[in-house]
This record gives C-alpha cells, sequence and structure tokens, in this order.
C-alpha cells in the first residue's frame, strides 16, 4: 500500500468480518454505493453502520425516496441489536424524501438534500433508494453531471456517503454513480432448496486492500452480515 493510501480514514461497518473483507471498513469522505436485489440486506448492512457510528457519536442522516416511507423501515429495524431507538432524531435522522421527488422531481430533490446536508452538517448519510432518484433523472450526460455534483458536495463538507439502490449487473456497467464512485458492494441472495443462500463483494474499494470474490453470510439479531466462509482469498489493492 502506498504512503498516501495509509493515510485514509477507514469507517467500520459494525461488523469485524465486514470490515476485514472490505480492507478496513468504509473509507471516510467517500461515496461508496451499495447495490443489491431487493431483500438481499442492502438497508440492514446500510443502517448496521450508522447506527454503529452514532452510538461513537457521530451524526448520521437517512433519506428515503420512493422507496420504504422512513416508519416503515424503523419499524421493522426494532428486531436488530444494533438499532437503539434513543439515537433516532438526535444521531440516527431519518428524513423521508419520497413526497419531494413526486412533487418536484429527482433534480430539486438533489439540491434539497445537499442543503439539510449542508445544514446538519453530518458524518455519515445514506440515500435509500438513490436509484429511484437515478430513474427519474434524464438519460444524457446532465444526469451524470448532477449525480457529480452530489458527491463533490458531499466530499465538500467531509460527509462519508452511501447510495444505496436495487442495481442489476447492467446498471453497475452504465450508471453515473458507478463511476464517480470510491467504493462499491454488491450483495446478493438466491433460493437454494429450503434456504437462501446470501453473497456479499466487493467491486471496488479506492485505496484498500479487500478480499475479492463473493462471500456468503446471514442476517441474524445482530445485523448483517454474520460471516461464514469466504469464497475467494486473493487480495488487490483498489
Amino acid at each position: 500500500m502506498t504512503e498516501h493510501a495509509s493515510t485514509l480514514e477507514w469507517l467500520g461497518t459494525g461488523s469485524a468480518a465486514l470490515d476485514a473483507i472490505m480492507g478496513g471498513g468504509i473509507p471516510a469522505q467517500s461515496v461508496t454505493v451499495v447495490a443489491g436485489e431487493p431483500g438481499s440486506g442492502k438497508t440492514v448492512f446500510t443502517l448496521q453502520a450508522l447506527f454503529h457510528h452514532a452510538r461513537q457519536g457521530k451524526k448520521c442522516l437517512y433519506f428515503t425516496t420512493l422507496s420504504e416511507p422512513a416508519p416503515k423501515v424503523i419499524r421493522y429495524m426494532q428486531r436488530f441489536s444494533f438499532f437503539d431507538a434513543s439515537l433516532i432524531q438526535e444521531r440516527v435522522i431519518f428524513v423521508d424524501f419520497g413526497s419531494a421527488l413526486r412533487r418536484d422531481g429527482a433534480e430539486k430533490t438533489l439540491v434539497q438534500m445537499l442543503e439539510r446536508v449542508e445544514s446538519e452538517e453530518p458524518d455519515l448519510v445514506a440515500i435509500d433508494s438513490f436509484k429511484a432518484i437515478h430513474d427519474l433523472l434524464p438519460n444524457d450526460s446532465h444526469s451524470r453531471i448532477l449525480v457529480y455534483d452530489l458527491a463533490v458536495g458531499m466530499a465538500t463538507w467531509g460527509t462519508t456517503t452511501l447510495l444505496v439502490g436495487e442495481y442489476t449487473p447492467e446498471d453497475i456497467g452504465v450508471s453515473p454513480e458507478f463511476a464517480i464512485a470510491d467504493g462499491i458492494v454488491r450483495l446478493t441472495s438466491e433460493r437454494r432448496e429450503l434456504t437462501t443462500a446470501r453473497q456479499f463483494e466487493v467491486l471496488k474499494m479506492r485505496g484498500a486492500n479487500y478480499v475479492t470474490g463473493r462471500h456468503f453470510f446471514e442476517i441474524g439479531a445482530d445485523g448483517c452480515p454474520v460471516s461464514r466462509r469466504p469464497s475467494g482469498k486473493k487480495r488487490r489493492k483498489g
């Protein structure tokens, strides 16, 4: 690892096994895309990380869009041990932008998000689902500029950003958020007889010696993931 890379700060996810796979965790003041199909564990992974840092005194914003509304997300998260109701609205602030998206459109909503980040000055921000915003943007170079401006704005305020979405493998090759992202992780799930096999994979992590390949995990009472065994061990520099 270069001297420059060694100075990077890494933020834990709340799972020591995940941090090891990711080469230390989430790069601070970066943009990381959390991609996966419905039910793969994206929201659990994201909120576990936010509550982990909220318990350390950091301020976190969790923006919902056109996926599940904030009250529903909170209700389902209460079954996990990482959830702490006393941190909500003080350290973990839920903001529902679903109505704003429907009323004002994607471009104005992105501006409102940036204004909220500027006023709150959070350490971490998650947008779930960012894919919903992307789908409402025009499919041209203008949408790439908007996504780039979002990333620059977040970085300017020193915010670590997680863009969560139900992205397909095809999206990863064409969506602008993947081009500007410092990190990309993908969660998948598939039915195997009477069980569901969940897998976690790091596709990109700048400056990190992460573990390549797919890694099996389970979602338990402590959150996501509970590492079972890695499907690959070769390490590479992001």
